[in-house]
């Protein structure tokens, strides 16, 4: 048996309790999937989400803001966003290789989407114009650079998912899965939304900074390694999966015991390098940076904490 809350959970000092404006976010979101068409009978997409629970999920990663037009936004983004994650993993299945390049090569065209070619991504593309006009829309007051920076990371992880990670049928190396994860667990896409919860603007030399580039793998990494724990009893089938524990254990050799503990030493190693970037940026930089830095790791906290809560993980505290 293995203690995934224990070994994987965040930090205590970037933990709090969950937002109490989050209630009927999720319902509202089902209801907005509804009318975009991106709920189409039978496809399971409001039972998925239901289980995803989007509004649960912002409760958790925005424990602190009181604006609701903001967290039911943030609600219908992540839920466009697994949505669209989920199209992903289908495409694994119904598209080759070459077209998933097509794919992503459409895609790197983001936010245009120029244009979607199949009725798959076509629901998906219809639905940003409503979202995004609504994020875009709440980030207005911090400007040109913050919503170049949103597009950029959704773009940028579409290219990750859809381009670069391994075939499934071939197992990634450690290498491969450190220099990918970060992007494609597609956490970063939510950081941009950190700013608008905490109602700053980061300045964009900071952003610019390399030392943000580390904060930001940083990040990403931690909530790969997060959901691969949470993922590990539905994921080891025997078959490869892009998750660093079943991958250090094909590659080492090794027991599910000793990968575990050898991914979640990896992971307090990675806090550890989160801590210094964010130690020699607030240092350097002062506000509103420490701010922004509090916010990341609320966003942690929040979705280890979802994780392990989650329905779409149904991961509890345990795996044997």
């Amino acid at each position: 048996m293995y203690d995934i809350r224990s070994r994987f959970g965040p930090p205590t000092d970037w933990t709090v309790p969950p937002n109490r404006h989050a209630a009927g976010l999720t319902d509202n979101t089902l209801s907005w999937l509804r009318r975009v068409g991106l709920a189409g009978a039978g496809d399971g997409t409001i039972r998925r989400i239901r289980n995803y629970d989007p509004g649960g999920c912002v409760g958790r990663a925005c424990p602190l803001t009181a604006d609701r037009e903001f967290l039911q936004a943030a609600s219908d983004f992540m839920a466009w966003a697994s949505s669209l994650d989920e199209m992903f993993d289908e495409s694994r299945e119904s598209l080759d290789r070459a077209q998933r390049l097509e794919l992503a090569a459409r895609m790197a065209t983001f936010p245009e989407w120029s244009p979607p070619a199949n009725a798959m991504e076509r629901p998906h593309a219809d639905a940003w114009p409503d979202v995004g006009a609504r994020l875009l829309d709440l980030g207005r007051y911090a400007g040109a650079a913050w919503a170049e920076r949103l597009v950029t990371v959704i773009r940028e992880t579409f290219e990750v998912v859809l381009s670069s990670t391994p075939d499934g049928d071939v197992w990634a190396t450690l290498e491969d899965y450190e220099r990918l994860r970060p992007l494609e667990a597609g956490l970063l896409v939510y950081v941009p939304l950190v700013e608008i919860a905490e109602h700053i603007c980061l300045p964009e030399r900071v952003a610019a900074d390399p030392r943000h580039r580390d904060l930001l793998e940083a990040t990403g990494l931690i909530g790969g390694l997060v959901n691969d724990a949470a993922s590990l009893a539905r994921e080891d089938t025997g078959t490869p999966k892009f998750n660093a524990i079943l991958i250090h254990r094909h590659h080492r050799h090794t027991s599910l015991e000793d990968s575990f503990e050898a991914i979640g030493r990896w992971n307090d190693a990675t806090i550890g390098r989160f801590r210094q970037a964010s130690r020699s940026l607030a240092d350097d930089y002062g506000p509103p940076v420490p701010r922004y830095i509090s916010g990341l790791q609320r966003l942690l906290a929040g979705m280890a904490q979802w994780h392990f809560e989650s329905r779409r993980y149904n991961a509890g505290t345990r795996v044997s």
